[in-house]
């Protein structure tokens, strides 16, 4: 009898086990297949509505107007890109990160920097102006990313802390940056675009979503 009675013990705590496993999994997104690199869309098209990405003809989520999508997951080599009739072509290196630019009817593909000292936080400047801008802090005293060329970023890893910026031409500031929060292992980007011939600076955290 003691031997039945230690054996449905075992089956039920195995079983409230496997429930339990089963639970968590649920709370958590799947990982990324192995050899993935990872794609995100900025959104900074002409029309004043939200964008659907497709990378190898897959449609992905739709990305607000002046807003920047999720990283996904796709698989490393060559990948033509597509938002509606603008498309690009670039071959994909497993682990890197990936932001294609939507601006106006033109798609461009910019290869990010990856943070490297996890205490830290990472900044990207993605400079959609036609004209050479830096960020720095508010007052103009510090360069936190040196001179951007018009159509491409610039990165770097800071301290994290809270900090407000400003978007300059030279000595001159165009636009000032929402408040930012630079949070300890995470990207933080800040794109520049014009809008009448005034630089407007919008700011929006990276994150990975591995479900699409």
């Amino acid at each position: 009898m003691k031997k039945w009675l230690v054996l449905l013990a075992f089956v039920v705590v195995a079983f409230g086990a496997g429930q339990s496993r089963a639970q968590d999994e649920g709370l958590y997104d799947p990982v990324a297949p192995e050899g993935s690199a990872f794609v995100r869309l900025i959104n900074a098209g002409t029309a004043d509505q939200a964008a659907k990405p497709e990378i190898r003809g897959k449609a992905y989520n739709e990305v607000g107007h002046n807003k920047a999508g999720a990283y996904v997951p796709v698989k490393e080599g060559q990948a033509d890109i597509a938002v509606g009739a603008a498309k690009a072509s670039e071959t994909l290196e497993s682990g890197a990160y990936y932001t294609a630019v939507l601006k106006g009817e033109t798609l461009t593909v910019l290869k990010d920097e990856a943070l490297k000292d996890q205490s830290k936080a990472i900044i990207g400047f993605y400079n959609l102006t036609g004209k050479k801008l830096s960020l720095k802090t508010a007052d103009g005293k510090i360069e936190v990313v040196p001179a951007v060329e018009p159509g491409k970023a610039g990165y770097r890893e800071i301290n994290p802390l809270a900090v407000q910026l400003a978007v300059f031409d030279g000595d001159t500031k165009t636009a000032d940056v929402p408040n930012v929060e630079l949070k300890r292992n995470a990207a933080t980007g800040v794109m520049a675009k014009e809008d009448k011939d005034k630089v407007e600076a919008v700011q929006f955290q990276a994150t990975t979503d591995t479900t699409q």
